[in-house]
């Protein structure tokens, strides 16, 4: 079967699992075509560490879609959680003469700020968020005519080294990258229903090794931030802690862990765990755990992860947001309790999604841990199609800063000096 242009590829990279979905556009919805999840290597906390081993877990991953759906995959959507992603707002403003602005004015906008602001490093997205014509703040400005447009834009940046890594290893693994997704902006459409992007909403995406938010409202993504840091620092605690592998480190955390606000286990309902030791006799070796304990593990670890998040929220811009409900995605979102204590630490109420956006997807899609490649499915059959042969020559303008010629258009944006805020 050929690729055809109704079949879309996407990666979702992390730091514990490579996920690819293959998928087409159908009546309900999104079709999953074609889906493998192999264990991550190379990657560590969001950090590529080993190209050769990310190389290796990502073709195997193509390979095994490629092979369930008897196709070639040449073009891919990918997350991008490496690099430390941070968020910023700038303002631009542009003349116009009173000449009537149109949809092309907007997306020149959107490409000079980004070509402005990728100075050191590499501006993923530039969502704007806000506009303002001759003093009026307005929803869209195209149709209209005015003399001054400003506009505030929400740029989500990258460290530049570490994009034009992954973006080697995809290549080289025979893969064209269409577009970069933000996390939270991944996930937020792998579960959300379209009034919660309006209302107001916060996703918290708890992954292994790393832990993403990010704020939406008026239907925009307003803020994001992440953390080098995820649940597998739970499982890494009660290894160290009580000296037994790994393994069973994470089987453990997974059967008996919970987090706990007040300590709800008495000492008339703790029942004991038997945790194998790391020994000469490994695995007849084995310490008696309380239960109680292992939670009060398993809740010191998650909540210095949540009350870091907290505390970058604090700022007075995001006063307005403090509102919003809280959606949890990711592997972490399953640990029983978590929805206790991040009400307890943020201060908002809180809800698991675990449901994917598709249609009929794979039962091992709505476990919880796949709103991210499954957001960047939705996403990538939404997006008009860019073929990778003008992909590549776009990149090629950016990459060697070429010039292209100056367009001769009186509606052309003028852009004024740029103020961040």
């Amino acid at each position: 079967m050929e690729f055809d242009n109704s079949s879309k590829a996407v990666i979702d990279i992390g730091s514990q699992n490579i996920v690819c979905l293959l998928g087409r556009r159908v009546n309900g919805g999104v079709q999953v075509l074609g889906h493998s999840r192999v264990p991550s290597q190379g990657v560590e906390a969001g950090t590529i560490v080993n190209m050769k081993h990310l190389k290796e877990a990502v073709a195997t991953a193509i390979h095994n879609v490629e092979k369930m759906a008897d196709c070639e995959i040449k073009e891919v959507m990918v997350n991008l959680s490496c690099g430390r992603p941070y968020s910023r707002l700038v303002t631009e403003n542009y003349e116009f003469k009173n000449l009537t602005i149109v949809d092309e004015d907007l997306k020149q906008g959107i490409k000079r700020v980004r070509k402005i602001h990728n100075k050191g490093d590499y501006v993923i997205r530039a969502i704007p968020i806000d506009y303002n014509l001759d003093g009026v703040r307005v929803k869209t400005p195209v149709g209209m005519s005015g003399t001054q447009l400003r506009v505030t834009y929400h740029l989500v940046s990258v460290n530049l080294g570490a994009w034009q890594n992954l973006k080697r290893a995809l290549n080289e693994c025979g893969l064209e990258v269409i577009a970069y997704v933000p996390t939270p902006l991944a996930a937020a459409l792998g579960v959300l229903i379209d009034e919660e992007f309006v209302t107001g909403i916060t996703v918290i995406d708890l992954g292994a090794e790393t832990t993403s938010l990010g704020i939406f409202d008026n239907g925009q993504l307003v803020h994001s931030e992440q953390i080098q840091n995820g649940n597998s620092v739970v499982t890494r605690t009660i290894a160290q802690g009580f000296m037994t592998p790994m393994f069973d480190a994470e089987r453990i955390k997974i059967f008996y862990g919970a987090a706990v606000v007040d300590g709800a286990v008495t000492d008339g309902d703790d029942p004991t765990i038997d945790v194998p030791i790391i020994h000469e006799s490994y695995p007849t070796k084995v310490a008696v755990l309380k239960q109680s304990v292992l939670h009060q593990v398993v809740t010191v670890p998650l909540t210095e992860i949540l009350q870091e998040m907290h505390r970058r929220l604090q700022r007075p811009e995001f006063s307005r947001y403090r509102h919003h409900r809280i959606i949890l995605t990711g592997g972490g979102s399953l640990m029983a309790g978590i929805t206790q204590l991040v009400q307890e630490i943020f201060g908002q109420e809180a809800l698991i999604r675990t449901k994917v956006n598709l249609h009929r997807p794979p039962a091992e899609l709505n476990r919880g841990n796949s709103a991210v490649v499954a957001g960047l499915l939705i996403q990538f059959i939404r997006t008009p199609h860019l073929s990778a042969g003008r992909k590549a020559f776009m990149d090629l303008i950016r990459d060697l800063k070429i010039r292209r010629p100056t367009i001769k258009s009186k509606k052309l944006l003028t852009p004024q000096p740029a103020t961040n805020r």
